[in-house]
């Protein structure tokens, strides 16, 4: 797809040898392509066409005649559409054309659907595919419409000179309903995968001293953020977290910078922390992280793990359980506790919204 070019003798083909690319010979705004990038339209002559001819510019040729094989040496021949006749004199210098050269369709000012339905033909992602593509990324419901949602945890990649690396473009390709990252202390991570989510609610591991209060803050006004701390006796832990994000907006806010909202949830190892206590919290989150060992065999739920779910109701807030991805036959009884949700590693998220949908409709009728 590109720009047509009227071509009416060889030496038109020469001005192109000549041109700069730097200066195009039309004005576009705005134009879904390259400004480069032109579609060759052979109008009139018979002299057949020569590969050597063909400048690096043309990303196509449409042609009223016969056209020799245009295998160029060094690089993919263009697509081409040949032998259209007079039909070839309605285009006019600076249209949009779309070449299809394996189904023989030349397409003037082609419509966002057109140009949507050919680049997924050259990408080979057939409307199908792009169905489920977008159904990976859709979020469990159960049949009373409950939603159960499924994160992606993302653990610190390769080390480089830069500093650790994280897979989140892999992780969103992956189709979480978010992403949970063990943040730490680090500031400018947060601040990097924020914008690199691409919009997926993101909740960051922090430590519950503080220190990355501003930057949450931060990303706050570019994201969807949640933070994640230990709760502690009565809520300690969260309510000093708490006052710090409020203490941090009171600077940001002083110093003219832009900020955003904040959930705050509580993180705990399954047995670790009193159930009591996240009543007297100030979460609007909780997550557990599961121990199998710690559990009853075969079960997901244990007689704390009931009682945390007693207290989170008790608040109205939702539980999310953190495990391990080998727990799939635990689903079934993520949705019949209620489970709010369900956290795993990120190349895992595919498997457990299938293995949830499968228990949440195992019974359906």
């Amino acid at each position: 797809m590109g720009r047509a070019r009227m071509i009416r003798s060889r030496d038109d083909l020469a001005d192109l040898h000549r041109s700069s690319p730097d200066a195009p010979f039309w004005t576009a705004q705005h134009s879904p392509a390259d400004e480069q990038d032109l579609v060759l339209v052979l109008v009139g002559g018979s002299d057949p066409l020569n590969a050597e001819d063909v400048p690096g510019c043309g990303v196509a040729v449409v042609s009223a005649s016969p056209v020799r094989s245009l295998a160029i040496r060094g690089r993919t021949p263009p697509p081409c559409v040949a032998d259209l006749g007079t039909g070839v004199q309605t285009i006019r210098d600076g249209e949009l054309v779309l070449v299809d050269g394996a189904r023989g369709e030349v397409l003037v000012d082609p419509t966002d659907r057109a140009v949507s339905a050919f680049q997924a033909r050259l990408t080979g992602l057939m409307p199908s595919r792009r169905y489920f593509v977008d159904y990976a990324h859709e979020t469990v419901r159960t049949p009373d419409g409950r939603l159960i949602l499924v994160g992606g945890m993302v653990s610190q990649g390769i080390e480089s000179a830069d500093g650790p690396s994280y897979p989140i473009e892999e992780a969103v390709a992956s189709g979480p309903d978010l992403i949970i990252v063990e943040a730490g202390c680090d500031a400018g991570l947060i601040g990097d995968l924020t914008p690199a989510a691409h919009g997926k609610p993101l909740l960051f591991r922090v430590h519950p001293e503080g220190c990355c209060e501003e930057a949450l803050i931060r990303a706050g006004a570019w994201g969807d953020i949640t933070v994640a701390t230990p709760i502690g006796p009565r809520g300690a832990a969260v309510h000093r977290f708490r006052e710090s994000l409020e203490a941090a907006t009171e600077t940001l806010v002083a110093d003219g910078l832009e900020t955003g909202p904040v959930r705050v949830a509580g993180w705990t190892r399954e047995g670790i922390e009193e159930p009591a206590w996240v009543a007297e919290s100030s979460i609007e989150r909780l997550v557990v992280e599961i121990k199998p060992q710690a559990s009853r065999p075969g079960t997901l739920l244990s007689p704390w793990l009931e009682e945390m779910l007693d207290a989170a109701r008790s608040i109205a807030v939702p539980l999310y359980v953190a495990m391990e991805p080998s727990r799939l036959p635990w689903a079934a009884d993520a949705v019949e506790a209620g489970i709010g949700g369900v956290f795993v590693p990120w190349p895992d998220v595919q498997p457990w919204k299938s293995a949830l949908r499968t228990a949440a409709y195992a019974d359906w009728q």
